[in-house]
């Protein structure tokens, strides 16, 4: 029999997210959690999608209040509160700047916020754009190659982003404003205070790195002293400070560019995403970290990036370099983390960006994808009742049930896959079939441009028939169907698929291939092989 002494085995299901949808607007009742689609009892099955809630906006940050609500922050400066079972949804403070984390600590709620970037964006956008600069919409300005380092700093000087606090009622309701911390140098809304955790004694805050460059001339370090001269807290530039409930704050790490996302461990542990970048000596190019986020740790920014710092510099490494851009939330529990961000892949039908939420296991940090979206940034993951809520920036709360469904496992590296073609297949046909690891490594050696989308059939039978869920009991094995186009690629001139195995012992499995969807949709399967492992 093929036991569980090979490893422990995974189910991989595909996860498809639900597309089109109409927005809820401010006045328009949103729908209940059950009525738009949110079916919790049986998601597990369906791949572990369990469905959305609309509340519309673009949203960027949220936070549990209780068991039942979350408040929800968006680009357009407000804070709503949404109810998860009911799909109640109310206003309860607008007026902010492009608030981008929120927290709730003792009794108050805790927001990031750009202060009065905004507005003198917009009041001096041409004298910026005189000056040498790119303003984009959403308090977004860009330095051109050539550019006015005199008016740079005036405009720098006149700008404070902040974190704000407010006292929460017994309805939600937000009250009692206090400034936090304000000065704080920004003149970009991604380069600025965003992400928000709480260990239930301290706020967390993650603010970006202005990203003054470290030139040959030494401009940031020349002119450093002048951003103090006007107030501005220089110290808190690319790093993640810490505030208790009395509003006293010091700096927790620091060298980050600009850290997204940051969620804390049951073990007290904070993981971020940095979306590090080519600036001052930092010549290994842009990249993507995952990091664990320690007290006192330096991580390199803007002086060098890890991949080029030297061995004395004490520079804290990153647990896993992202394959994509654009991180923008995790969220970590016992086992492990989930990072988003934006993938890139190539297919035979070119290259393609995926919106995806990647699991990276502590003990391995592998990447094991479990979503894959619309086209639209994931900006928070939150976790209730072991759902994960994930809101994106089209207004939309995504609930999936991840458990232990990976919905698709990464490519395997050229030197794993020859090593695999070396072994001998547990299946030799029209395709082989190998095992590698806790899955089933499907290969077809001819593959052609337009067959890519041919599903397969794949039908486990058990040692043990009560080993399956209840509802294939009574047909005596498990159906794990999936298509090529859905968890394959091409490597070489060589069509490669894979699927996980389940977590019991397996006495049988059979494989074929249906006809393709385009050609011959619901014609059946082809062809089958079985092979058994013996009692």
């Amino acid at each position: 029999m093929l036991a569980r002494a090979s490893g422990a085995f995974t189910l991989a299901l595909l996860l498809v997210a639900c597309g089109g949808g109409a927005r809820v607007g401010e006045d328009t009742p949103p729908p209940s959690a059950r009525g738009s689609g949110l079916q919790l009892d049986g998601c597990l099955e369906r791949g572990g999608y369990c469905g959305r809630l609309e509340p519309g906006g673009q949203l960027s940050a949220a936070t549990w209040l209780d068991d039942d609500r979350m408040y929800l922050a968006d680009l357009e400066g407000r804070i709503r509160l949404l109810n998860v079972e009911t799909g109640e949804l109310q206003t309860v403070l607008t007026g902010l700047s492009m608030p981008q984390g929120l927290a709730v600590l003792n009794d108050r709620l805790y927001v990031t916020d750009m202060g009065n970037v905004c507005d003198l964006i917009q009041e001096q956008a041409e004298r910026l754009e005189a000056n040498g600069f790119v303003v984009h919409p959403y308090c977004t300005i860009f330095p051109k190659e050539r550019y006015d380092s005199d008016t740079f700093m005036d405009f720098l000087g006149q700008v404070s982003a902040r974190v704000l606090s407010y006292r929460i009622g017994q309805d939600g309701e937000l009250g009692n404003q206090r400034v936090t911390i304000d000065r704080i140098i920004t003149y970009d809304r991604q380069l600025s205070p965003n992400g928000m955790v709480t260990d239930g004694e301290y706020v967390y805050v993650s603010i970006g790195h202005a990203q003054l460059e470290v030139d040959p001339n030494g401009f940031f370090v020349k002119r450093i002293e002048e951003l103090r001269d006007m107030a501005l807290r220089t110290e808190l530039m690319g790093t993640i400070i810490r505030i208790d409930s009395s509003g006293f704050f010091d700096v927790y790490a620091t060298g980050l560019r600009n850290t997204y996302g940051i969620s804390m461990a049951p073990d007290g542990t904070i993981y971020g995403v940095d979306n590090d970048d080519r600036v001052g000596l930092a010549a290994g190019g842009h990249r993507e970290e995952l990091n664990a986020i320690v007290q006192d740790g330096f991580y390199g920014f803007p002086f060098y990036g890890t991949n080029v710092a030297p061995p004395d510099a004490q520079v804290i490494e990153p647990l896993a370099i992202l394959n994509g851009f654009g991180s923008t939330a995790t969220y970590a529990d016992e086992e492990s983390v989930y990072v988003s961000y934006i993938a890139v892949e190539d297919d035979i039908a070119g290259r393609k960006v995926l919106y995806v939420v990647d699991r990276f296991d502590y003990s391995t940090m592998i990447p094991v994808r479990v979503y894959i979206g619309e086209p639209a940034y994931i900006t928070a993951i939150l976790e209730r009742e072991g759902f994960l809520y994930l809101l994106d920036i089209s207004g939309e709360v995504h609930v999936m049930y991840p458990g232990d469904i990976p919905v698709m496992q990464p490519r395997l590296e050229e030197a794993v896959m020859a090593k695999v073609l070396d072994s001998d297949p547990v299946i030799n046909s029209v395709f082989d079939v190998y095992i590698y690891q806790s899955s089933l490594v499907y290969v077809k050696n001819d593959c052609e441009p337009g067959n890519t989308d041919l599903p397969f059939s794949l039908h486990v039978y058990p040692v043990n028939v009560d080993d399956l869920p209840e509802t294939r009991r009574d047909y005596q094995f498990e159906n794990l169907d999936f298509g090529f186009d859905e968890m394959g690629w091409i490597q070489g001139e060589t069509c490669v698929a894979l699927h996980s195995l389940p977590d019991y012992d397996i006495r049988c499995i059979i494989t074929g291939q249906y006809a393709s969807r385009s050609e011959q949709p619901g014609s059946g399967v082809v062809w089958t092989d079985e092979t058994c492992f013996g009692e």
